[in-house]
Parts: C-alpha cells; sequence; structure tokens
C-alpha cells in the first residue's frame, strides 16, 4: 500500500476528520495536532514590499508618457517603460490573487471548515500540511521512524519509513507544542503505534 494522498482516496473515517464535523475534545479515539503556520504572513509581505516598485514604475511610465506628448517621443524609451510597468502590474495583481486566496483559505481554518495538522487513529496516521498536502498511511506499513533536520532554517522532521521503501515526513516545527521539540514528537508517535 502506498501513500494516500487525495482527499478523495482516504477511508471514510479518515475523511471525515478532515471536515468540519470532527471536533478534537470530542474524539478520544483520534490524536489531533493542529497546525500553526498561517498560510498568508509571508505573501502579505511581498506584497507590501512590492507595492513601492509599482508605484515608481507607474509614475516612471506616465513620465514618459507625458515627455511623448510634449514632441520628445522617444520609442525604446516608451517600450523599457511599457515592459517594467506591465511587469510590476502583473507581479502585484498575481501577488493580490494569492492574498485572497490564503484569506479564504485562512477563513475556512477559522471555521473549522478545512483542518491542517497530523491526525493519529488505532489504524492510520494522516499528516496535511500547507506545503505537501495530505499524507495519510497505515499504521501497518510503517517499517521505522527516525528524526531528521533539513537545510537552511533549519526544520526538523519524523521520518516514517514505509516497508515500501516511500516515506512520511512531518515537520514537528509546523505543529503547535511540537517547536523545536522533534524528538517530544517522536516519542509521542512511538506510543501512539
Amino acid at each position: 500500500m502506498s501513500i494516500i494522498r487525495k482527499e478523495k482516496d482516504l477511508p471514510e473515517e479518515m475523511r471525515e476528520l478532515l471536515g468540519p464535523h470532527f471536533k478534537p475534545n470530542e474524539r478520544k479515539d483520534v490524536w489531533y495536532v493542529r497546525s500553526s503556520m498561517n498560510p498568508q504572513s509571508l505573501i502579505k509581505l511581498a506584497f507590501y514590499m512590492f507595492l513601492p516598485v509599482t508605484l515608481c514604475a507607474a509614475t516612471f511610465f506616465i513620465g514618459i508618457i507625458y515627455s511623448s506628448l510634449m514632441k520628445e517621443f522617444r520609442s525604446e524609451g516608451f517600450f523599457i517603460a511599457l515592459l517594467i510597468f506591465l511587469f510590476s502590474v502583473g507581479m502585484q495583481a498575481f501577488i493580490y490573487l494569492f492574498v485572497r486566496k490564503y484569506k479564504k483559505l485562512n477563513e475556512k481554518i477559522a471555521t473549522g471548515e478545512r483542518k491542517f495538522g497530523l491526525w493519529v487513529t488505532d489504524t492510520h496516521v494522516m499528516s496535511n500540511d500547507h506545503n505537501v498536502g495530505i499524507e495519510c498511511v497505515e499504521k501497518k506499513e510503517i517499517e521505522s521512524m527516525y528524526i531528521y533536520a533539513s537545510g537552511r532554517p533549519r526544520v526538523d522532521m519524523v521520518i516514517l519509513q514505509l516497508k515500501n521503501k516511500q516515506k512520511v515526513m512531518i515537520v514537528a516545527d509546523w505543529l503547535v507544542g511540537y517547536y523545536k521539540k522533534v524528538e517530544l514528537l517522536k516519542q509521542h508517535l512511538e506510543k501512539s503505534m
């Protein structure tokens, strides 16, 4: 059996855990650790950092148009200004659409319609994070478990090694209560197996 990555392919009992009907406090048979990441925080920063570039490009383009109206038209200056203006407006529009998408996602998270985190049941382990998405495996398919530190900035993970040599990576720093506590997460996962 391989890793289940799509919500529609999940067993019914696991699919229910992702929806609004799952109440973590009411289900004693499910260990749930919610995600601590705010998915839109960095993209908002990019939006506001790129805003002055867009305003400067718009001012430059308007200046070129004004100078061309005053009979000092230079085609190469006009096209360079036009390209800079279109690029900056395009980037700003792309960032705005991204911010709007994640604003809707945050609203779904706040209402409980969408959940991210780690679920451990009697039969399955499921992780759902903002980067990788859903990864669900049966406990009986897990061969071993170990800790791995990745890249810069350092991201600590618990790796579930499956019998078919696939791996499920659970990032400890993205789970509430486990920031810089990857050993504790591994201990809790081992106890639940």
